[in-house]
């Protein structure tokens, strides 16, 4: 069985088999990223060069961002939008200091996925059974094209697992903020050593980043049971053994929701499994909510725990997550 993405890059964080080759040179948002939003389709070396970056072919709508919270507001939007990302991904590769590698590859995994895992990159349009209802193949298709619509202009090299193995592993992606977070809280998980594993947690709240939480978000609330030695969640000072800690789980999977990162129908993986299975909601709120159908009460509480999650969150308030 093939290896999913995400276990061969964690195993290539961990093992440290990181490329040698500088593919980015250090262009810094303070000086003015500057990127056409009418941009074509640059290739590879066109924007690419070894130990420095070159210049982008610039026309017209040339759009200047001075600081570093409003190069990656506009990071987060672009990426939250359900347009070409071509846009974004060029802008990303040239703000490493603002977590530009961690959204540009976020964004070229994503489409690899669709590439390597369902038929959707090569469809032209979703195919019609007979027995499929008129309004679940109208969600299908439109869910499809949204996602062939953000892939559409990478090429098969970007979306290729060497070469986002190379982007993430380049020398740059040690000023990224948010791939050094997820690295250290991922390549040091270690319940003998909960000094450093707080510290880690503490960096990502001080962060905020909601795609950061979405991707690292459960290893924030793992805890080891001190009485059974039982690995499970805990949040708020309270243990949850794993047969009893779905609704932290759920409230996890909903936390980056309130902290900026959309979560409507577009959400990638509810697209990826509309497209391709038919099961559509209209956002991730409806899909909890679906799931924790058959339990009483269940919903509310998960509820509960997400606002508590994003107000910790946005206060900074780390202690929350680990003691």
């Amino acid at each position: 069985m093939r290896k999913s993405f995400a276990f061969v890059l964690f195993s290539f964080l961990v093992a440290y088999l990181f490329s040698e080759v500088p593919l980015f040179g250090r262009s810094s948002f303070r000086e003015s990223v500057q990127v056409n939003q009418q941009s074509g389709i640059l290739s590879y070396t066109e924007y690419v060069r070894i130990g420095e970056m070159a210049q982008p072919k610039l026309s017209e709508g040339v759009l200047e961002l001075q600081r570093e919270p409003e190069l990656r507001s506009f990071m987060r939007d672009a990426l939250n939008s359900p347009s070409n990302q071509r846009v974004l991904y060029e802008m990303a590769l040239r703000a490493p200091e603002s977590g530009g590698l961690f959204y540009a590859t976020r964004m070229t995994i994503r489409c690899m996925e669709i590439a390597q895992f369902t038929d959707l990159g090569t469809q032209v349009q979703t195919p019609h059974k007979a027995e499929m209802d008129g309004g679940k193949y109208l969600l299908m298709s439109q869910a499809a094209e949204k996602l062939r619509m953000k892939c559409s202009s990478f090429t098969p090299e970007e979306i290729s697992e060497d070469h986002i193995l190379t982007v993430f592993g380049s020398e740059f992606s040690k000023i990224d903020p948010l791939i050094s977070a997820m690295n250290a809280l991922g390549s040091n998980y270690n319940f003998n050593d909960m000094e450093t594993m707080r510290s880690q947690v503490a960096e990502i709240v001080k962060l905020g980043d909601p795609f950061l939480i979405d991707d690292v978000g459960k290893r924030m609330v793992l805890a080891k049971d001190p009485e059974s030695g039982k690995i499970g969640y805990q949040f708020s000072g309270k243990f949850y053994f794993p047969e009893s800690g779905e609704e932290v789980a759920r409230a996890i999977y909903l936390l980056p929701c309130g902290l900026g990162m959309q979560c409507d129908q577009d959400e990638f993986k509810l697209a990826i499994k509309c497209a391709a299975t038919g099961a559509c909601y209209s956002g991730r709120m409806d899909y909890v909510r679906h799931e924790l159908a058959n339990r009483p009460g269940a919903f509310d509480r998960t509820m509960e725990l997400y606002r508590e999650m994003v107000e910790a969150v946005k206060s900074g308030d780390e202690k929350k997550f680990m003691h």
